[in-house]
């Protein structure tokens, strides 16, 4: 058994300006060590400071996507088309979550600091 021992956070793969991405595990493309490539889950460990937030995110039809508030307060808000009706969920509590599907675009904002633990997997891969 192959053991890989590390902080999620120091070992992210980054951007090309250098800033951390998050994504500690995933698709070989983005993974410089085979024991965190994967081309069924991706795994994303971030502190985003208050204020931070994302443009709107495409829907990706090979992917489900779970969000999980490890501390903080966080929005996340999710709909579809160009001109989506967006709906907001507010993650307030530890262990608050949302799970979306892959139909569905999203964006975020850190309403405090918060800390997210994101995972994507193919669901037609690893679920029957």
């Amino acid at each position: 058994m192959a053991i890989h021992y590390g902080n999620a956070w120091e070992q992210s793969t980054r951007f090309p300006d250098g800033a951390k991405t998050g994504w500690f595990l995933g698709t070989p493309e983005y993974m410089p060590d085979p024991p965190r490539q994967s081309g069924n889950v991706q795994i994303k460990w971030y502190c985003h400071p208050e204020g931070h937030e994302s443009p709107e995110k495409p829907a990706d039809p090979d992917w489900k996507t779970i969000s999980v508030l490890i501390e903080g307060i966080f929005s996340i808000w999710c709909g579809h088309g160009a001109a989506a009706a967006w709906k907001q969920y507010i993650l307030k509590e530890p262990g608050d979550y949302l799970l979306w599907d892959t139909t569905e675009s999203h964006k975020w904002k850190a309403i405090k600091n918060s800390v997210i633990l994101t995972v994507r997997y193919r669901p037609d891969v690893l679920l029957p």
